[in-house]
Order: C-alpha cells, then structure tokens, then sequence
C-alpha cells in the first residue's frame, strides 16, 4: 500500500506542481494585459483632456461670434439706412427733374399762346409740349428724356 500511496502522492504532486506552473505561466500574460490596459487607459485620458481643451477653444470661439452677431445687425441696419438715403435722394432727383418738366409744360402753353406766329420759337416750345405731353400721357422718368427723339424737332414735328 505504501507504493500506492507514493504513487497517490507523486501524482497529486505533480498534479499541484502542473497547476502552479500554469499559474506562473499566466502571470506574465496578466502583466502583459494589464499594461496593455494601463497603457490604454492612459491613452483614453490624454483623448480625454485633448477633448476638454478643444471644448474649451470651441466654447470661446462661439462666444466670440454670439457677440459678433449684435454688431452685425447693427452694421447691417446702417447699410439698409445708407440705401434709404440713397434711394430718398435718387427719389429727390426724378422728382426735381420732372418738376422742371411740368414747369416747362406750363412755361411753354403760355409762350404759345403769346409767340405763335415766331416759328424759331415755335419749334423749342413745341418739342417741350411734345415732351410734356408725353409725359402726362405716361409716366416717363426725367432720365427717359435724354436722346435724340426730343432735340431738333421742327414745327411740323418732324426730326432733323
């Protein structure tokens, strides 16, 4: 029974001795995976802080533009006033201009009237009459008014 208990024992004891040398073995794979996972965790929280600091940039940079916003609109509403300007005085212009036109109108129905037979007059305050009443029968701009149709008309309102 001896032999068989030596051989029980050598048996368990190899047995042991198996699993402790696997658990040895493993010991370096542990190590290896648990600086692979230090290694990766540390990587995570570089990630981690280069994340932060670029919220960071980002949050600043949309304040600027939340501030730029109102001056913005501000400039943008100063241009539409420019433009109101522009336009009111452009207006002011037509306006002077076709003014001067009715001035003439009337101007020449009255020199009409006392200069019929002078046909060198006759001839301006016609084309001036041929203009105004062009210009009561549609709305002709003051601008509209330049071009060859209204120089050198003579009586008989033919162009020459």
């Amino acid at each position: 029974m001896f032999i068989c208990a030596h051989h029980c024992f050598t048996f368990l004891t190899e047995q042991v001795l198996n699993r402790q040398a696997d658990q040895l073995r493993t010991v370096p794979q542990k190590y290896e995976n648990a600086k692979l996972w230090a290694a990766a965790i540390s990587n995570l929280e570089n990630k981690i802080k280069a994340m932060k600091q670029e919220q960071t940039l980002l949050s600043l940079e949309a304040h600027d533009y939340a501030n730029v916003v109102p001056d913005l609109s501000k400039m943008i509403g100063a241009l539409r006033s420019e433009d109101h300007k522009l336009k009111y005085h452009e207006e002011m212009a037509e306006r002077k201009k076709l003014h001067i036109v009715e001035e003439t109108k009337g101007a020449s129905s009255v020199s009409n009237q006392s200069a019929k037979h002078n046909t060198s007059n006759s001839a301006v305050f016609k084309s001036a009459t041929l203009v105004a009443q062009q210009t009561s029968q549609q709305l002709i701009r003051p601008s509209q008014l330049i071009g060859p149709q209204y120089v050198n008309v003579d009586p008989q309102g033919f162009q020459f």
